[in-house]
Protein backbone atom coordinates (compact mmCIF):
# COMPACT_ATOMS: atom_id res chain seq x y z
CA UNK A 1 0.00 0.00 0.00
CA UNK A 2 2.82 2.42 0.85
CA UNK A 3 5.63 0.99 -1.26
CA UNK A 4 6.81 3.04 -4.26
CA UNK A 5 4.73 6.02 -3.14
CA UNK A 6 6.24 9.23 -1.76
CA UNK A 7 4.70 10.26 1.54
CA UNK A 8 5.62 12.15 4.72
CA UNK A 9 5.72 10.56 8.15
CA UNK A 10 4.44 12.82 10.94
CA UNK A 11 5.69 12.10 14.47
CA UNK A 12 5.47 13.92 17.80
CA UNK A 13 8.99 12.83 18.75
CA UNK A 14 11.13 15.68 17.46
CA UNK A 15 14.57 13.98 17.74
CA UNK A 16 13.34 11.34 15.28
CA UNK A 17 13.25 13.98 12.53
CA UNK A 18 17.07 14.14 12.72
CA UNK A 19 17.55 10.36 12.83
CA UNK A 20 18.71 10.01 9.21
CA UNK A 21 21.17 12.90 9.55
CA UNK A 22 23.04 11.76 12.66
CA UNK A 23 26.25 9.75 12.85
CA UNK A 24 25.38 6.06 12.67
CA UNK A 25 28.27 5.18 15.01
CA UNK A 26 26.25 6.57 17.93
CA UNK A 27 23.20 4.39 17.23
CA UNK A 28 22.49 1.08 18.93
CA UNK A 29 22.06 -2.03 16.76
CA UNK A 30 18.32 -2.04 17.42
CA UNK A 31 17.96 1.58 16.32
CA UNK A 32 19.96 0.91 13.16
CA UNK A 33 17.61 -1.94 12.26
CA UNK A 34 14.57 0.25 12.90
CA UNK A 35 15.91 3.13 10.79
CA UNK A 36 16.82 0.72 8.00
CA UNK A 37 13.26 -0.62 7.96
CA UNK A 38 11.74 2.89 7.94
CA UNK A 39 14.06 4.03 5.14
CA UNK A 40 12.62 1.34 2.86
CA UNK A 41 9.40 3.37 2.77
CA UNK A 42 10.38 7.01 3.38
CA UNK A 43 12.98 9.29 4.91
CA UNK A 44 10.74 12.36 4.99
CA UNK A 45 9.98 12.59 8.72
CA UNK A 46 8.24 15.73 9.97
CA UNK A 47 7.44 16.95 13.45
CA UNK A 48 3.92 17.57 14.74
CA UNK A 49 3.15 18.62 18.35
CA UNK A 50 1.76 15.89 20.56
CA UNK A 51 -1.53 17.71 21.13
CA UNK A 52 -2.17 17.70 17.39
CA UNK A 53 -1.21 14.04 16.92
CA UNK A 54 -4.47 12.80 18.42
CA UNK A 55 -5.23 9.98 15.99
CA UNK A 56 -1.93 8.15 16.43
CA UNK A 57 -1.72 8.97 20.12
CA UNK A 58 -5.06 7.35 20.86
CA UNK A 59 -3.76 4.03 19.53
CA UNK A 60 -0.55 4.09 21.59
CA UNK A 61 -2.03 4.85 25.00
CA UNK A 62 -2.11 2.12 27.62
CA UNK A 63 -5.71 1.21 28.33
CA UNK A 64 -7.23 1.38 31.76
CA UNK A 65 -6.49 -1.57 33.99
CA UNK A 66 -8.80 -4.39 33.01
CA UNK A 67 -8.72 -7.97 34.16
CA UNK A 68 -9.23 -10.55 31.46
CA UNK A 69 -11.37 -12.88 33.50
CA UNK A 70 -12.85 -13.61 36.88
CA UNK A 71 -10.10 -16.19 37.40
CA UNK A 72 -7.47 -13.45 37.29
CA UNK A 73 -9.35 -11.50 39.95
CA UNK A 74 -9.55 -14.55 42.19
CA UNK A 75 -5.83 -15.23 41.71
CA UNK A 76 -5.00 -11.63 42.64
CA UNK A 77 -7.24 -11.80 45.71
CA UNK A 78 -5.79 -15.08 46.94
CA UNK A 79 -2.24 -13.78 46.40
CA UNK A 80 -3.00 -10.68 48.46
CA UNK A 81 -4.55 -12.73 51.26
CA UNK A 82 -1.47 -14.95 51.50
CA UNK A 83 1.13 -12.20 51.11
CA UNK A 84 3.14 -11.82 54.37
CA UNK A 85 4.25 -8.25 53.62
CA UNK A 86 0.69 -7.07 53.07
CA UNK A 87 -0.32 -8.77 56.31
CA UNK A 88 2.46 -6.93 58.15
CA UNK A 89 1.34 -3.59 56.68
CA UNK A 90 -2.27 -4.12 57.71
CA UNK A 91 -1.19 -5.09 61.25
CA UNK A 92 1.03 -2.01 61.51
CA UNK A 93 4.27 -4.00 61.82
CA UNK A 94 5.64 -2.73 58.49
CA UNK A 95 5.64 0.93 57.52
CA UNK A 96 4.01 1.81 54.21
CA UNK A 97 3.60 5.27 52.71
CA UNK A 98 -0.01 5.03 51.61
CA UNK A 99 -3.54 4.16 52.64
CA UNK A 100 -4.51 0.59 51.75
CA UNK A 101 -8.26 0.07 51.50
CA UNK A 102 -10.25 -2.84 50.12
CA UNK A 103 -12.00 -1.78 46.93
CA UNK A 104 -14.70 -3.90 45.34
CA UNK A 105 -14.13 -4.69 41.69
CA UNK A 106 -16.94 -3.76 39.29
CA UNK A 107 -19.34 -6.51 38.29
CA UNK A 108 -17.90 -8.96 40.83
CA UNK A 109 -17.92 -9.77 44.52
CA UNK A 110 -14.12 -9.68 44.76
CA UNK A 111 -12.38 -6.91 46.69
CA UNK A 112 -8.70 -6.01 46.29
CA UNK A 113 -6.45 -3.83 48.40
CA UNK A 114 -5.63 -0.53 46.69
CA UNK A 115 -3.67 2.55 47.63
CA UNK A 116 -6.27 5.32 47.65
CA UNK A 117 -3.76 8.04 48.55
CA UNK A 118 -3.50 9.26 44.93
CA UNK A 119 -5.63 10.54 42.06
CA UNK A 120 -6.46 7.01 40.94
CA UNK A 121 -6.59 3.82 42.97
CA UNK A 122 -3.34 1.89 42.64
CA UNK A 123 -3.49 -1.86 43.14
CA UNK A 124 -1.20 -3.37 45.74
CA UNK A 125 0.86 -6.09 44.06
CA UNK A 126 1.64 -9.21 46.13
CA UNK A 127 5.11 -10.70 45.98
CA UNK A 128 4.37 -13.58 43.60
CA UNK A 129 2.97 -11.23 40.93
CA UNK A 130 5.68 -8.56 41.00
CA UNK A 131 7.77 -9.80 38.09
CA UNK A 132 4.69 -10.49 35.96
CA UNK A 133 3.53 -6.90 36.38
CA UNK A 134 7.00 -5.55 35.61
CA UNK A 135 7.52 -7.76 32.56
CA UNK A 136 4.11 -6.96 31.08
CA UNK A 137 4.67 -3.19 31.21
CA UNK A 138 8.42 -2.99 30.62
CA UNK A 139 8.53 -5.47 27.73
CA UNK A 140 6.09 -3.40 25.66
CA UNK A 141 8.83 -1.04 24.46
CA UNK A 142 11.69 -1.48 26.96
CA UNK A 143 11.64 2.15 28.14
CA UNK A 144 14.32 3.61 30.36
CA UNK A 145 14.51 3.32 34.11
CA UNK A 146 12.66 6.55 34.88
CA UNK A 147 9.93 5.94 32.31
CA UNK A 148 9.36 2.40 33.57
CA UNK A 149 9.19 3.61 37.15
CA UNK A 150 6.62 6.28 36.26
CA UNK A 151 4.58 3.85 34.15
CA UNK A 152 4.32 1.24 36.91
CA UNK A 153 4.00 3.64 39.84
CA UNK A 154 0.97 5.30 38.28
CA UNK A 155 -0.93 2.00 38.35
CA UNK A 156 0.54 -0.26 41.03
CA UNK A 157 2.31 -0.08 44.37
CA UNK A 158 4.27 -2.40 46.65
CA UNK A 159 7.05 -2.31 49.21
CA UNK A 160 10.55 -1.43 47.93
CA UNK A 161 9.08 -0.39 44.59
CA UNK A 162 11.66 2.36 44.08
CA UNK A 163 14.47 -0.18 44.52
CA UNK A 164 13.03 -3.17 42.67
CA UNK A 165 12.21 -1.41 39.39
CA UNK A 166 15.74 0.03 38.80
CA UNK A 167 17.30 -3.34 39.70
CA UNK A 168 15.11 -5.21 37.22
CA UNK A 169 15.72 -2.60 34.51
CA UNK A 170 19.48 -3.02 34.91
CA UNK A 171 19.10 -6.80 34.66
CA UNK A 172 16.96 -6.67 31.50
CA UNK A 173 18.93 -8.50 28.78
CA UNK A 174 17.22 -6.85 25.74
CA UNK A 175 17.91 -3.41 27.25
CA UNK A 176 21.57 -4.27 27.76
CA UNK A 177 21.92 -5.50 24.19
CA UNK A 178 20.29 -2.45 22.60
CA UNK A 179 21.94 0.14 24.87
CA UNK A 180 25.40 -1.35 24.87
CA UNK A 181 27.06 1.91 23.75
CA UNK A 182 25.95 3.68 26.94
CA UNK A 183 28.01 1.37 29.14
CA UNK A 184 31.29 1.17 27.26
CA UNK A 185 34.42 1.93 29.24
CA UNK A 186 37.88 2.76 28.04
CA UNK A 187 40.42 -0.04 28.58
CA UNK A 188 42.90 0.35 31.39
CA UNK A 189 46.11 2.06 30.37
CA UNK A 190 49.20 -0.10 30.07
CA UNK A 191 52.80 0.99 30.56
CA UNK A 192 54.92 0.64 27.45
CA UNK A 193 57.67 -1.98 27.82
CA UNK A 194 60.97 -0.25 28.67
CA UNK A 195 63.41 -0.32 25.75
CA UNK A 196 66.38 1.59 27.18
CA UNK A 197 67.92 2.05 30.59
CA UNK A 198 67.12 5.23 32.50
CA UNK A 199 64.68 6.34 29.79
CA UNK A 200 61.76 6.02 32.19
CA UNK A 201 61.66 6.62 35.94
CA UNK A 202 58.93 5.93 38.52
CA UNK A 203 58.86 8.34 41.47
CA UNK A 204 57.09 8.53 44.81
CA UNK A 205 57.32 10.37 48.11
CA UNK A 206 56.93 8.81 51.57
CA UNK A 207 56.78 10.38 55.00
CA UNK A 208 56.82 11.93 57.48
CA UNK A 209 59.08 9.27 58.98
CA UNK A 210 60.82 9.13 62.37
CA UNK A 211 63.51 11.81 62.41
CA UNK A 212 66.97 10.56 61.45
CA UNK A 213 69.64 13.25 61.29
CA UNK A 214 67.03 15.96 60.70
CA UNK A 215 65.62 14.04 57.70
CA UNK A 216 61.90 13.19 57.84
CA UNK A 217 60.95 12.40 54.23
CA UNK A 218 62.22 10.11 51.51
CA UNK A 219 61.87 10.28 47.73
CA UNK A 220 62.09 6.92 45.95
CA UNK A 221 62.93 6.43 42.25
CA UNK A 222 63.11 3.27 40.11
CA UNK A 223 64.27 2.59 36.55
CA UNK A 224 61.89 -0.07 35.11
CA UNK A 225 64.48 -1.35 32.59
CA UNK A 226 67.34 -2.17 34.98
CA UNK A 227 65.26 -2.03 38.20
CA UNK A 228 67.89 0.32 39.62
CA UNK A 229 66.45 1.99 42.71
CA UNK A 230 67.34 5.18 44.51
CA UNK A 231 66.13 6.57 47.84
CA UNK A 232 66.92 10.20 48.65
CA UNK A 233 66.47 11.62 52.16
CA UNK A 234 64.73 15.00 52.37
CA UNK A 235 64.53 17.56 55.14
CA UNK A 236 61.01 18.55 54.14
CA UNK A 237 58.39 17.76 51.49
CA UNK A 238 58.29 21.15 49.78
CA UNK A 239 57.85 21.17 46.01
CA UNK A 240 61.11 23.04 45.53
CA UNK A 241 63.01 20.49 47.64
CA UNK A 242 61.59 17.58 45.62
CA UNK A 243 62.46 19.19 42.28
CA UNK A 244 66.05 19.95 43.37
CA UNK A 245 66.54 16.44 44.75
CA UNK A 246 65.36 14.88 41.48
CA UNK A 247 67.66 17.08 39.42
CA UNK A 248 70.84 16.57 41.50
CA UNK A 249 70.34 12.93 42.50
CA UNK A 250 68.96 11.40 39.29
CA UNK A 251 69.30 13.67 36.25
CA UNK A 252 72.88 14.71 37.07
CA UNK A 253 73.94 11.04 37.44
CA UNK A 254 71.86 9.08 34.92
CA UNK A 255 70.89 11.72 32.38
CA UNK A 256 67.50 13.00 31.28
CA UNK A 257 64.68 10.44 31.17
CA UNK A 258 62.03 10.53 28.47
CA UNK A 259 59.15 9.94 30.89
CA UNK A 260 58.51 10.36 34.60
CA UNK A 261 55.64 8.48 36.26
CA UNK A 262 54.40 9.88 39.56
CA UNK A 263 51.20 10.05 41.57
CA UNK A 264 48.94 13.01 42.37
CA UNK A 265 50.95 14.40 45.28
CA UNK A 266 50.95 18.18 45.32
CA UNK A 267 54.75 18.24 45.08
CA UNK A 268 54.66 16.57 41.65
CA UNK A 269 51.85 18.81 40.40
CA UNK A 270 53.45 22.03 41.61
CA UNK A 271 54.81 24.73 39.39
CA UNK A 272 58.42 23.94 40.34
CA UNK A 273 58.26 20.31 39.22
CA UNK A 274 56.22 21.13 36.11
CA UNK A 275 58.71 23.83 35.14
CA UNK A 276 61.60 21.39 35.62
CA UNK A 277 60.06 18.75 33.35
CA UNK A 278 59.06 21.35 30.76
CA UNK A 279 62.56 22.86 30.57
CA UNK A 280 64.20 19.46 30.11
CA UNK A 281 61.50 18.15 27.77
CA UNK A 282 60.47 15.28 30.04
CA UNK A 283 56.96 13.81 29.72
CA UNK A 284 55.19 13.64 33.10
CA UNK A 285 52.70 10.74 33.39
CA UNK A 286 50.12 10.70 36.21
CA UNK A 287 48.90 7.48 37.80
CA UNK A 288 45.26 6.82 38.66
CA UNK A 289 44.05 8.73 41.70
CA UNK A 290 43.69 6.77 44.96
CA UNK A 291 45.21 3.67 43.32
CA UNK A 292 48.78 3.02 44.52
CA UNK A 293 48.95 -0.22 42.53
CA UNK A 294 49.08 1.77 39.28
CA UNK A 295 52.59 2.85 40.30
CA UNK A 296 53.54 -0.56 41.67
CA UNK A 297 57.08 -0.37 40.28
CA UNK A 298 58.10 2.09 43.00
CA UNK A 299 55.50 1.09 45.60
CA UNK A 300 57.28 -2.26 46.03
CA UNK A 301 60.18 -0.42 47.65
CA UNK A 302 58.09 0.97 50.51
Amino acid sequence: MLEARPFALYVDHKPLTYAFRQNSDKCSPRRLRQLDFISQFTTDIRYVPGKENVMADSLSRVCEIQFSSLAALKLWESSQNSDPELKGILEGKIKFSGDLVKVQMPDSEISLYCNVNSKSNRFYVPGELLRKIFDNLHNMSHPGMRATKALIASRYCWLNQKKDIPDWCRACIPCQKSKVHQYTKAPESQFLPPDARFAHVHMDLIGPLPISGEFRYCMTMVDPFTRWSEAVSLLDAKAETVAIAFMFNWISRFGLPQRVTCDHFGQFQSGHFQLLTRIFGVQCVRTAAFDPSSNAMVERMH
